[in-house]
């Protein structure tokens, strides 16, 4: 395969491994185990933003790259379902708190 320029080259090479370093973290078996908990807490067992009980992904609230000692944390964790997850990207976003403040919100008006 022919690349425009060296940087190209560079940014793929990046983003391959990258993935490498992914598909390692999500298929080790500390990660199923923390995934399985997750999921069989009840609370946990639908999408904390939308309700729903679909194709659940188990995310972290603070992403690994930049935090990631809290890998496997209790309490970086939440669920989304597929579409919830991927619609956030790689943002910070924590959805316990953003219910908190709206809860807040509705009790101050």
């Amino acid at each position: 395969r022919k690349f425009k320029n060296n940087a190209s080259f560079i940014q793929e090479h990046e983003f391959y491994a990258q993935n490498q370093t992914n598909n390692k973290f999500y298929s080790s078996t500390e990660w199923r185990k923390a995934r399985f908990n997750h999921l069989t807490k009840p609370e946990n067992m639908k999408c904390c933003l939308c309700g729903s009980e679909k194709a659940l992904h188990v995310d972290h609230i603070t992403p690994r790259y930049l935090r990631p000692d809290l890998a496997f944390s209790v309490k970086n964790l939440q669920t989304l379902c597929k579409d919830c997850n991927l619609g956030k990207g790689t943002n910070k976003f924590d959805v316990k708190k953003v219910k908190l403040r709206r809860k807040a919100k509705e009790v101050s008006s």
